[in-house]
C-alpha cells in the first residue's frame, strides 16, 4: 500500500538545518509543504512515533531525502527527532547562495531541539559550488 502525507511546515527545520532558518521561520505559511511518500506507514500516537518503510521519499521545495526507513518522534505534538536509515539514506538541498549540498549515510539523525544533523555509517558529504 502506497501512502502519501503532507506534513506541517514545522518539519522543514527538522530536515533542512543548512538553510539557516530559526524555529520561527519554520512556521512560515508561504513555505512549500513537506510531502512524505512511503510504501508502508505505522502510527503510534500513544508514544508519539510515526514510522515510514520502503521507498521513503521526503520532498520540500528543492530538498529531497530518500531512505529505506524513517521515524518521526513527537512530544506534545511537536517534532523532536527524525531518524532515517538506508543503504544509503541520501539528502540533498540547495543552500541560500544557490550551491547544492548532498549527504549520504547508513543513518541520518536530526535532533530538532538542538538543531543538529548527524550522518553515521559510511557517511559522505559533498558541497557543489
Amino acid at each position: 500500500m502506497f501512502a502519501r502525507f503532507i506534513v506541517p511546515a514545522a518539519l522543514l527545520l527538522a530536515l533542512n538545518p543548512a538553510v539557516g532558518q530559526d524555529a520561527t521561520d519554520a512556521t512560515n505559511e508561504t513555505a512549500p509543504p513537506i510531502v512524505i511518500d512511503a510504501e508502508h506507514t505505522d502510527h503510534d500516537l500513544r508514544v508519539g512515533i510515526t514510522r515510514f518503510r520502503d521507498d521513503v521519499t521526503i520532498r520540500r521545495g528543492e530538498m529531497l531525502v530518500n531512505a529505506d526507513e524513517g521515524r518521526i518522534f513527537t512530544e506534545d505534538g511537536e517534532i523532536t527527532v527524525i531518524e532515517l536509515s538506508g543503504k544509503p539514506a541520501t539528502w540533498e538541498d540547495r543552500l541560500e547562495g544557490g550551491d547544492m549540498v548532498h549527504g549520504q549515510a547508513l543513518e541520518i539523525h536530526y535532533d530538532v531541539i538542538e538543531n543538529l544533523l548527524t550522518l553515521t555509517g559510511e557517511a559522505r558529504l559533498r558541497h557543489d559550488k
